[in-house]
């Protein structure tokens, strides 16, 4: 975020604003992460849609909170039914209906039902999904610097033995944009080093799961790399200027914006309200449609 817009990290990192109305484009997102975490946690035998249970998912669109858990596939539908629920004002055309999710559920699940993937499990037989991480990345005699994340999940191959993280990546396109964001890529990085660091996970290799979100079609993706001590130094030479940058920014109280790119990025930026509006506004467009996390 402070590579990329040092506006939007002054509105995100410093002053803590949230944007009241979560982007069309994130929500689908993390509805989808939602459907895989149940998924992949679910034995093999249970994965499978069958003709019945595929009519019965069509059916799972406008959910109550206390609607009833299901089994096996099916519950991983309603998982992502329930997280996507703001989106039912979205009509059955638009790419991020929860009409089309569906769909391109019951496509993911026909076409990696036999990927030969498992969850890799901790100490416990608790299956690495979603996963939160945290370590010390980088300490001067200024500042302290932790990387934090939420590795997607941690997967062994049944045939290999190898281990990958993984993360799950919905995208609108799957073309050359989409493998050239793979590597490098300074995040996915800092996923490896945590799988390294936290859970004592002993893989380099990296696993991104591509997952189109279109409205005429669904297909997926997924490219392997691997990482090493030197994209390791790389992405922390690249974290430690991007703080410096920040701090330099706070001393100065200059806090540039970037444009057009940044402004864009996953369906738009949370504050493109605000920088598109002449700077007399601004405030009174942040006092209307933003909180302040740190306020609850």
């Amino acid at each position: 975020m402070i590579h990329d817009c040092m506006r939007k990290a002054e509105y995100s990192l410093i002053r803590k604003l949230k944007h009241n109305t979560e982007s069309e484009a994130t929500l689908f997102g993390s509805a989808i992460h939602k459907a895989l975490e149940n998924w992949y946690c679910l034995p093999e035998d249970q994965r499978e849609l069958s003709a019945k249970d595929s009519s019965i998912a069509d059916t799972l669109i406008n959910l109550s909170p206390d609607s009833e858990p299901l089994t096996g596939a099916l519950e991983s539908i309603r998982q992502f039914s329930l997280k996507a629920q703001p989106l039912q004002w979205l009509g059955d055309g638009d790419k991020r209906s929860i009409y089309n999710g569906i769909k391109i559920l019951k496509s993911y699940f026909k076409h990696y039902l036999n990927d030969g993937l498992e969850v890799v499990l901790d100490e416990n037989f608790l299956p690495y999904v979603e996963k939160e991480v945290e370590f010390k990345l980088y300490e001067d005699s200024r500042v302290v610097i932790n990387y934090h994340g939420t590795i997607d999940m941690i997967v062994r191959n049944k045939i290999s033995g190898h281990i990958l993280v993984c993360d799950h990546k919905t995208t609108a396109t799957l073309g050359s944009q989409f493998y050239n964001r793979i590597k490098p890529n300074h995040q996915y990085t800092g996923y490896v080093m945590a799988a390294q660091r936290c859970l004592g996970i002993n893989t380099n290799m990296f696993l991104v799961n591509g997952i189109q979100v279109a409205k005429t079609k669904a297909e997926f993706a997924r490219q392997t790399t691997e990482r090493n001590l030197e994209d390791f130094n790389e992405m922390t030479s690249a974290v430690v200027a991007s703080v410096y940058n920040l701090l330099g920014a706070i001393d100065a109280n200059n806090f540039p914006m970037s444009a057009p790119s940044s402004c864009t990025n996953y369906g738009s930026c949370a504050y493109l309200d605000i920088c598109s509006s002449p700077g007399s506004l601004r405030e009174t467009i942040i006092q209307s449609k933003y909180s302040d996390v740190t306020n609850g």
